[in-house]
């Protein structure tokens, strides 16, 4: 593990093979979590091999299909791999477990075991129900599982009766969830919980293969897709073909077309005359951009994303990318939705199905004057148009910072989490701050060059302002 603000780098990875290294630091003034110093500095993280030849490689899970028809399909989930982080945290030792690719599940303060979810097409109008029909179990000894913490919490959380208990925690090895809509692709999420945690002698129950049978059976109305089937965009196609395990491509065997690129800014005169230079620049590059303003999608959140629905229902080539121009106030403002305490425009692309799937990618131009709209559009063409050549190295470096002082763990969490997204993208080089000095480190690294910087803490952003912005040294 890689001390706070410590940089690592590693080979180029795959798409489909992530190379995974946890840097999980915890604690800060104020966390309520106490890390010895050893913990603080750690080691790598230990790859536990459960193949029969000891790698030293930490891969994704292997899912493979067989005896697929249209009544259902065969699918053997293979685990080759676990991460494992050994921790002190308020005195006792806990064990940080990982699938590559994966998440976890657990209740609060219980422990925290990792999981595995991918996507399945189902066909309109049918149930769906998975069997197991085969558990290929190895037990490992000596791990205590890191307990999951709350959102925001501001001490360290144990439910003292599921580690001083004597039955095996975990859930189903496999489980099934409820049909969905991805852009017209009807899905179904099933997710492998293969490690199950014996408390009362620190043991692992790790199942190293499951083989299931998939049946596509009865009826089920929900979430029926249209008749007409939806074009393929090739950014969708990317994401079903890596996310939905049964996927053979579009329908009829259509060839991925891409949608429209769709601006939404205040109907503000002066406003879209700064972005045309950026609507010249993506129809330049072969995209169908369409502008809108308020006047013709409406004020409200509810009447915007009213607007793109009827654009995704009706269009001879709907919505792929929308992006949203303004910030949340200001000279140049468009509205937002709520998730409990923080700002959010997913809900603006949720145009069927009732569920959290999108069915288009949202962006948002985040700018509250003329001038800062200006400089924001000439850096997205500039970048995109005469990108820097001269060292290249920082397209695949991110800068991660997660201050867990006053919103706790989750802070930390959130960004290993991004950190095993990037490494799987093809980022090669990526620093982690997770204590302080913050403000100085966060300048570092940005100096250096990186493409994605992303921060989780709390108001203020550790004292990183906007004077710390202005003096940055690389390149605008």
């Amino acid at each position: 593990m890689h001390s706070a603000g410590e940089r690592f780098a590693l080979p180029r990875p795959s798409l489909a093979l992530s190379v995974l290294l946890l840097a999980a630091v915890l604690g800060g003034p104020g966390s309520g979590v106490a890390l010895s110093s050893g913990a603080e500095r750690g080691g790598a993280p230990t790859v536990i091999s459960l193949r029969a030849a000891e790698s030293a490689a930490l891969e994704q899970p292997v899912l493979r299909i067989s005896e697929q028809d249209a009544d259902g399909f065969r699918l053997e989930f293979e685990l080759p791999a676990l991460a494992a982080q050994s921790l002190e945290v308020a005195g006792e030792r806990y064990d940080l477990l990982e699938i590559p690719g994966g998440a976890f599940a657990g209740d609060v303060g219980a422990p925290m075991l990792p999981t595995f979810s991918r996507l399945i097409e189902i066909p309109a109008r049918r149930g769906v129900r998975v069997e197991v029909t085969r558990l290929e179990t190895t037990e490992l000894s000596g791990y205590r599982p890191l307990p999951r913490q709350p959102e925001a919490a501001t001490e360290f959380v144990v439910d003292a009766t599921c580690y001083d208990g004597s039955q095996l925690v975990g859930g189903d090895p496999v489980s099934l969830g409820d049909p969905a809509l991805a852009r017209g692709l009807r899905v179904v999420p099933i997710t492998f919980r293969p490690v199950r945690y014996d408390p009362a002698q620190d043991r692992l129950e790790v199942a190293k293969r499951i083989a299931v049978e998939v049946h596509f059976a009865g009826i089920d109305l929900r979430n029926t897709p249209s008749e007409a089937p939806r074009r393929t965009p090739p950014s969708f196609d990317r994401l079903y073909r890596r996310l939905v395990v049964n996927y053979e491509g579009p329908r009829d065997g259509q060839a991925p077309l891409p949608g429209s690129y769709v601006l939404v800014c205040p109907d503000n005169p002066t406003v879209v005359d700064l972005l045309q230079p950026l609507v010249e620049w993506r129809t330049r590059k072969g995209c169908e951009v369409h502008l809108a303003t308020t006047a013709e999608t409406g004020t409200t959140r509810e009447q915007i994303q009213s607007w793109l629905q009827t654009a995704y229902e009706t269009w001879e080539n709907p919505p792929e990318y929308v992006t949203l121009v303004g910030d949340v106030s200001g000279t140049i403002a468009i509205p937002y939705w709520t998730y409990g305490y923080g700002e959010s425009d997913h809900p603006y692309v949720l145009w069927e199905g009732g569920d959290y799937l999108p069915e288009a990618h949202v962006g948002r131009i985040s700018v509250e004057t003329y001038d800062q709209l200006e400089l924001y559009v000439h850096k997205i063409v500039g970048y995109e148009s005469t990108p820097y050549m001269a060292e290249t190295d920082w397209y695949t470096r991110a800068c991660l910072t997660g201050d867990p002082s006053y919103s706790g763990l989750t802070c930390v969490q959130i960004m290993q989490w991004l950190k095993t997204r990037l490494l799987e993208y093809g980022y090669t080089e990526i620093d982690t701050i997770f204590s302080s000095p913050f403000e100085s480190q966060m300048s570092a690294s940005l100096n250096r060059g990186v493409t994605a910087f992303a921060y989780r803490g709390y108001l203020g952003m550790s004292g990183f302002g906007t004077g710390d912005i202005y003096a940055l040294q690389n390149g605008w």
